[in-house]
């Protein structure tokens, strides 16, 4: 059973426990005031070490300056995961950003991106 709690800054390092491999067949252009789809076949492989530690400093960076993690978890593994940001942005500064969001591959299309979208909010 998958559940869903609050991640501490220290948990950076569970970030490796994700499986964000893809494969993309569709993307989405804008051109002009129009959205195009173009088909492609991108492969989108794991993260290599330096993708790793960047993914796990901006992590921990958002987290340290009062940023809100929230993982999913099936037992103790990592399998999903959400950050938002710590500044505020737009016209009004009254607007957070989801800075990153994961799910592994092998729990995609359960409902996990909903929820963990949920949490922060």
């Amino acid at each position: 059973m998958v559940t869903f709690r609050k991640m501490v800054a220290e948990e950076f390092v569970k970030i490796k426990e994700i499986d964000r491999s893809e494969t993309i067949n569709l993307i989405y252009v804008q051109q002009g005031p129009d959205i195009v789809e173009v088909v492609t076949d991108h492969e989108c492989g794991r993260w290599n070490e330096d993708q790793i530690r960047q993914l796990e400093e901006r992590y921990h960076y958002e987290l340290i300056n009062g940023g809100t993690a929230v993982g999913s978890f099936d037992n103790e593994l990592l399998v999903g995961f959400g950050v938002l940001a710590h500044n505020f942005r737009g016209a009004k500064s009254d607007q957070l950003q989801v800075d990153l969001m994961y799910v592994s591959q092998n729990y995609r299309r359960q409902g996990i991106a909903t929820r963990i979208i949920q949490e922060v909010s």
